[in-house]
């Protein structure tokens, strides 16, 4: 067995629009989480996490309600937490020193 060290740490690559898209398609043909993280080379943990994040309630027929993923409402939450953040800029922590 040979031991490979790595002297570069792993870059690591947010999920784009077209990942979401596919991990909802496989959800609704029935693919496992584990599956779907094989299909896009990702972590399990990777794919967990964005469909919780993704998930919103849904009634479904019989008056039941459910966590169902959608691709356009997780890229939504996406941008939202991305706005959220990074740090105000010195115009929008003081915008009445600036407003002359």
């Amino acid at each position: 067995m040979t031991n490979i060290k790595r002297t570069i740490s792993k870059a690591y690559q947010q999920l784009s629009n077209f990942d979401r898209v596919r991990i909802e398609t496989l959800l609704n043909q029935g693919f496992s989480q584990a599956r779907i993280a094989r299909e896009l080379n990702r972590s399990r943990s990777t794919i967990s996490r964005e469909i919780t994040r993704g998930s919103v309630l849904q009634r479904i027929p019989g008056h039941k309600v459910a966590l169902i993923y959608f691709a356009d409402t997780a890229a939504y939450l996406h941008a939202q937490r991305r706005e959220r953040c990074r740090p105000k800029t010195m115009l929008e922590k003081n915008p009445e020193f600036y407003a002359a």
